[in-house]
């Protein structure tokens, strides 16, 4: 039984002249062309639109397209409204070709509750309508259309009118309500300024709901605009819903420095998401006799854009079905679920359609085995893809980018989240949960990098998180280089290892050196004293040594970090007695000069070094805010280290 409460409307299919708008006059008798009345009189929405009671008490409305061309646009741009569908054959030319590219846009936007009406049987001897009839049995058997009720009518004697009416009637009971699920979404098919009242557009709601005094976002511009008023099928309303065809009267500070066009969006603020790129599901046949990289004409909605399809071969369907990449040459907007056509190069020949799996795909993720199992087979539900890619995506779900990409709203989200057993992880402006068992997986695998690390390079004390990265890209289940820090700084709360000055390492590990190395270390630290000749590079070492350069460099590090050397330059290395000194006759000089200031000859000539020396050793204790330069001159800091 009809489980909605809204205006059910029904679409009119058929090839160019079979009489399409002289049966929705026989049925409202209205007439559908009636533009320039509509902008005459106020905010309206009926351009190809009549509304009439088929004799059930409800009113219905009918979309009569004129022209074959604007079926196509029309049809897309009003799958958010249109429930059923009427199919037009004229007797006298029977099924054309534009009859069957009609049946196929309808099967593929999913439009399968249809009504066939043989028009014109005043014109055609009985036989002929027979014929005809037995013609379209044949031809939709095994399809969608094999069981669609028929009638013959007659426009001009009326003959068939109210049996027709009858059959729409009974049609209309099989329709489910549809849910206002979703963000708000209406896709603008048309746009106008009416003196004293100020912008309109109207369009198809495709999911969510809107009413007097919302605040919505314009797509593609990311213009906010206010809700003035608006209309639902026609007629005045406070409030606009899911599968309304719908007219709003909008204003905003900065929509005057906007162009509306048929095809921009009217959306909830929150569902700001366009691409280029999308990830669609296909039928298997679309590609087969034709290239595996077609240039297409895509339309969505009421959008249209050209661009190109590649069939996925990595991907793999259900066998009725093909996952293919859509690179367009505009961004649009577009949720899971969304269905489209596409047209051929020309824009004469529909060629197939499907529906939107991934509006806004990371491309370096496409042939990814787990991504293909759990997000793209459309048949899943969203509560059944969120568990899949929860339990199997160690990185976890950043939840916005989720919300976009399958339209919900945050009490939806949260609904789905709540029950769930689950961590939540700031990283930077977004939010992501990752399954709790894989989160404490990940914390575990982070830990055994860090062994790794230290097993391979044991003098070595603390590592970067750029050294970690590559081990768990390498060896672990993910390579999230951001997530990896957040994890990092959960395991340091936990004192389970340590960061020090964003190096990490296993809490209290100490570097360790075999009985080789410790020598050659020995070694290293006896160059290094409290004389100013003592500074030294690390070719310099090496060719007092005779220690490999890398060994060196590696001891040099280790010292740094343990506070036995002071690194005072890129090059040049020296001992924490070397700069205390350097501080004392820092302190001297500032004392003996009346100014309380010193330059870099009176601190060369008190160290004996040599200019660059003294260079590099002054900005030294520059930086550790020992020392404060003044134009040529140094003075010593109130707060000096």
């Amino acid at each position: 039984m009809v489980g909605t409460n809204r205006t059910l409307i029904f679409a009119t299919a058929g090839h160019i002249d079979h009489g399409k708008t002289q049966l929705v006059r026989s049925l409202t008798n209205e007439n559908t062309d009636t533009l320039p009345e509509e902008k005459r009189r106020g905010m309206s929405i009926d351009l190809g639109f009549a509304y009439t009671d088929l004799g059930d008490g409800d009113i219905t409305g009918f979309i009569d397209v004129p022209g074959h061309e604007k079926f196509v646009h029309t049809m897309v741009a009003g799958i958010g409204c249109v429930d059923l569908a009427i199919l037009v054959i004229a007797l006298d030319d029977g099924l054309m070709p534009q009859t069957h590219e009609h049946i196929k846009i309808l099967e593929l936007l999913g439009i399968e509750k249809v009504v066939v009406a043989f028009t014109k049987l005043d014109l055609v001897t009985n036989s002929r309508a027979m014929a005809v009839r037995d013609c379209f049995s044949g031809l939709s058997r095994g399809t969608f259309l094999e069981n669609a009720s028929s009638v013959m009518v007659s426009n001009s004697t009326g003959a068939g009118i109210s049996q027709l009416k009858m059959m729409l009637v009974n049609l209309k009971q099989y329709v489910r309500a549809k849910a206002t699920c979703g963000n708000f979404r209406l896709a603008i098919d048309r746009k106008f300024s009416l003196q004293g009242v100020g912008k309109v557009v109207t369009g198809s709601i495709f999911s969510g709901e809107i009413n007097i005094g919302d605040t919505a976002m314009h797509l593609p511009s990311k213009t906010m605009i206010k809700v003035r008023d608006l209309r639902v099928q026609g007629a005045p309303a406070s409030r606009g819903k899911t599968g309304d065809r719908c007219a709003l009267n909008i204003s905003g500070s900065n929509l005057g420095r906007i162009e509306l066009s048929r095809g921009d969006w009217i959306v909830a603020s929150e569902m700001d998401n366009l691409s280029k790129n999308l990830i669609v599901e296909v039928p298997v046949n679309l590609f087969k006799g034709k290239s595996e990289n077609l240039s297409v004409h895509f339309h969505l909605a009421s959008q249209h854009a050209t661009g190109k399809i590649f069939l996925l071969k990595s991907l793999k369907g259900d066998g009725k079905f093909k996952f293919a990449k859509v690179t367009l040459t505009k961004k649009i907007h577009g949720v899971r679920g969304d269905r489209f056509i596409i047209r051929d190069q020309s824009a004469r020949h529909t060629i197939g359609g499907g529906t939107l799996i991934d509006p806004a795909p990371d491309l370096s993720e496409i042939t990814s085995k787990k991504r293909k199992r759990v997000f793209y087979p459309s048949i899943k539900s969203i509560e059944s893809v969120f568990d899949s890619m929860l339990r199997e995506n160690v990185t976890g779900i950043n939840l916005d980018i989720f919300k976009k990409k399958f339209n919900l709203r945050v009490d939806e989200l949260n609904r789905m989240t709540d029950d769930r057993s689950m961590m939540h992880l700031s990283l930077k402006n977004c939010q992501v949960v990752v399954d709790k068992k894989n989160y404490e997986k990940v914390c575990s695998q982070v830990v055994s990098a860090l062994e790794r690390l230290h097993l391979d390079r044991p003098m070595k004390s603390n590592f970067h998180i750029g050294e970690i990265f590559e081990v768990t890209q390498q060896h672990f289940e993910f390579d999230r280089r951001l997530f990896l820090s957040v994890v990092l700084k959960t395991l340091v709360e936990n004192n389970i290892i340590e960061n020090k000055k964003n190096q990490f390492a296993l809490k209290n590990y100490k570097p360790k050196l075999d009985k080789d190395n410790q020598s050659k270390f020995n070694q290293v630290n006896l160059y290094f004293g409290s004389k100013f000749n003592q500074i030294y590079t690390i070719h310099q070492l090496t060719e007092r040594t005779n220690i490999d350069s890398n060994d060196i460099s590696t001891f040099l590090k280790e010292s740094v970090r343990s506070g036995m050397i002071v690194q005072i330059s890129d090059k040049r290395y020296c001992s924490i007695d070397l700069v205390a000194k350097a501080k004392k006759i820092c302190t001297l000089l500032v004392q003996q000069n009346p100014s309380n200031s010193f330059t870099v000859a009176d601190f060369k000539n008190n160290s004996s070094l040599g200019r660059n020396q003294a260079i590099e050793l002054l900005e030294y204790l520059d930086k550790t805010n020992f020392t404060l330069r003044v134009n040529n001159a140094r003075i010593l800091r109130k707060n000096r280290g």
